[in-house]
């Protein structure tokens, strides 16, 4: 007979510190990415309009999946920023 006892732990957001964690649907993403193109550099280096109208269609069908990367990224890092280590290491093991 063993003495250990197993306890199956199940995880409630509701109950947890992360109850008012909002998740991110299209609004908020639209949202968020009309933010960072309001902050973006690109058009003080890429001069023609079409190139920078392709980078941006670029980055919109990737949003989601690199605001994740940000938040992985920011989270190991000194937060609110992104050093350039962090994100080597990061590319060196994708």
């Amino acid at each position: 007979m063993s003495k250990t006892k197993t306890i199956e732990r199940r995880f409630k957001k509701d109950t947890s510190v992360f109850r008012d964690w909002k998740e991110d649907n299209n609004y908020v993403l639209t949202k968020s990415a009309e933010l960072d193109k309001k902050e973006w550099k690109a058009p003080r280096f890429i001069r023609d309009l079409d190139e920078i109208d392709k980078c941006w269609d670029l980055i919109w069908q990737n949003f989601a999946k690199l605001k994740d990367i940000f938040i992985t990224l920011a989270s190991r890092s000194n937060f609110p920023s992104v050093t350039n280590l962090d994100f080597t290491t990061f590319c060196d093991k994708c």
